[in-house]
């Protein structure tokens, strides 16, 4: 029996439930019950309403069509076909609005999902969803910083940059970016930071690598 692992099915049940329509589930804490034959543990769980999902809208700083930002997101082609709520799919397209408001230069943007409005019960149940986006400024790049190659020349990394110094910030290009290092084949790893500057409207974007043994 390994207690960390516990809290962390309690998350994964709720997980489970959230992903299928159970927003008021409720697993308490579990009871460990010590067997001559072995250890059982019991979570009990309060599932509550199951809700299907009703309205889909998004409100806020919104940069282009409604039509186009629902194109993003997948939770309104579920609520068009009667589904019920799902956490995850939520959560995923908080991720893609974001990436799309970078990829204008909106680095910052502020993607805050509010499920409400949960009324009805049994088939009847249905919660709505509002994504509600704060695009905040525009970014520019002030300069790519290198960091953590000591074997790799800084501009062999440079070079598969699709995004320099003194341009717009484009959030698919620095993606692109990213996967260009990663193909290298060079690094275990190579990810992107950014990092502000005493300018809100400036960063730098920081391209930390892990060498492969060569």
């Amino acid at each position: 029996l390994k207690e960390e692992l516990i809290e962390r099915d309690s998350s994964a049940i709720a997980s489970y439930y959230l992903d299928r329509g159970f927003l008021d589930i409720n697993v308490g804490a579990a009871r460990i019950d010590y067997e001559e034959d072995g250890i059982i543990v019991t979570f009990p769980i309060r599932e509550g309403i199951r809700y299907r999902l009703g309205e889909v809208t998004l409100t806020g700083e919104l940069i282009d069509t409604d039509e186009r930002l629902r194109s993003v997101i997948d939770l309104d082609e579920m609520a068009a076909k009667n589904e019920y709520f799902n956490l995850s799919v939520m959560q995923a397209d908080t991720r893609k609005l974001s990436d799309f408001y970078a990829d204008y230069g909106y680095a910052f943007a502020h993607v805050n999902p509010q499920p409400q409005n949960a009324t009805g019960e049994g088939d009847a149940a249905a919660v709505d969803v509002v994504y509600v986006i704060e695009k905040n400024n525009k970014i520019f790049v002030r300069q790519v910083i290198v960091e953590g190659n000591a074997k790799t020349r800084d501009n062999v990394i440079l070079r598969e940059m699709r995004i320099t110094d003194n341009e717009p910030f484009e959030g698919y290009k620095l993606r692109r970016s990213t996967q260009r290092l990663n193909k290298l084949g060079y690094f275990e790893v190579a990810e992107a930071e950014l990092v502000p500057t005493n300018n809100e409207d400036e960063v730098d974007i920081k391209i930390k690598v892990k060498e492969r043994p060569t």
